[in-house]
């Protein structure tokens, strides 16, 4: 049997609506899947704006657990309340683009995902196993066709979505490495390379990584710090709260 980890990470949302479309494209709630978590939460900001700046909902309340509790049977979950990242790095940060991602968001997002896939390999370390693939997955993540089986992708690649590199991408150099931040999955061993990338942040800004967005951190700790392979791959999917569709 083909045993699969999905490592959620970052805010809690639109987990209800987008819960049935990952039990039928990610084997959520099949016995061969696993879930593993790293959420942030904080009772106090129920029913506020998850960004003032964006339209990305509201916090839910703290019933949200519960139904994580039942849905997801997480076999490790963990809750911590969100916490700011902005004074971190403030001298080897080079945005290199006249536009940026949030720095604070950045290092928040790359912190849930290497917590979550820290929990993943605890759990193989008291079971005396590896999952065959692990996957980092968002809670408001939407596939609009089926990835195709699992059993089908190469364990020792880090398959990745195949993003169109527009300029930034290109007059920064990130088009050589620069991997979409939304979803990837591989192997396990592949997975916990690309899980250092909040650990790896120290080297990957005085390395002079351009730090506009985060697909560029993710794919410089991936391709450069770990020589990870990718494997690019044409999914249709989008995220619940915003509009922009990836893929045909």
């Amino acid at each position: 049997m083909t045993r699969i980890a999905l490592c959620y990470s970052g805010r809690p949302r639109s987990i209800l609506e987008c819960h049935e479309n990952h039990k039928q494209h990610f084997r959520l709630g099949q016995n061969d899947v696993d879930v593993f978590a790293h959420l942030w939460f904080d009772e106090s900001l129920v029913g506020s704006q998850f960004r003032s700046d964006v339209g990305q909902g509201t916090w839910p309340d703290a019933g949200i657990k519960d139904w994580i509790d039942e849905n997801w049977k997480p076999k490790k979950i963990s809750y911590e309340r969100p916490r700011n990242f902005e004074h971190m790095f403030s001298d080897t940060w080079r945005i290199q683009w006249h536009a940026t991602h949030p720095k604070d968001h950045q290092i928040s997002m790359f912190y849930g995902i290497e917590q979550a896939i820290k929990l993943k390999k605890e759990y193989e370390e008291e079971n005396n196993f590896k999952y065959d693939y692990v996957i980092r997955m968002r809670s408001d993540l939407l596939f609009l066709q089926p990835p195709g089986e699992f059993e089908d992708y190469d364990q020792s690649k880090l398959h990745v979505f195949d993003v169109q590199p527009g300029p930034d991408w290109i007059q920064t150099g990130v088009k050589d490495y620069g991997i979409l931040d939304i979803i990837a999955w591989g192997g396990s061993d592949v997975m916990d390379k690309y899980g250092t990338i909040y650990s790896n942040l120290q080297r990957i800004t005085e390395e002079g990584c351009p730090m506009f967005t985060p697909d560029s951190s993710l794919g410089y700790n991936a391709k450069v710090i770990n020589n990870l392979e990718y494997e690019k791959h044409n999914w249709n999917f989008k995220v619940f709260v915003a509009n922009h569709t990836y893929g045909n």
